[in-house]
């Protein structure tokens, strides 16, 4: 139990540094909107000026706290409370599919659950204080 504690505690503060250090290096903001050859297929970049794409970020981010990771329903719910009432399931894994396409979550081994990566914390941060 003191173990599981320890290591919910300094996920918290990892999570916390990671979005205080947010910086954006040259090309991130390029490369943001472009799309990622995975496999045979592409998936579509994140272009920022949808209001949909904001929204999306900002949930990530109030959901990287949750210490067994996140899914689609979660993500669903989040977005769906912040206005976006038509937002199902399916919106939900394409946008995480897009998401772990620009390595910004990673699948938690085992689990139908993800969590954000230092990058994503990072680039998301930097990208929502850009953006407000």
């Amino acid at each position: 139990m003191i173990l599981k504690l320890e290591n919910l505690m300094n996920n918290f503060v990892n999570n916390l540094t990671y979005a205080h250090v947010a910086t954006l290096d040259d090309d991130t903001m390029n490369n943001l909107s472009k799309p990622v050859k995975k496999g045979k297929s592409n998936i579509s970049g994140i272009n920022i000026t949808r209001s949909r794409n904001v929204a999306l970020m900002e949930s990530v981010l109030t959901l990287m706290f949750n210490p067994n990771g996140f899914g689609a329903k979660g993500l669903a719910e989040k977005m769906r409370k912040k206005k976006l009432a038509n937002y199902t399931i399916s919106n939900a894994r394409y946008d995480m599919r897009k998401l772990k396409a620009k390595r910004f979550i990673v699948k938690v081994k085992g689990k139908q659950k993800h969590r954000i990566t230092q990058k994503g914390i990072q680039t998301i941060s930097a990208i929502l204080c850009v953006w407000k």
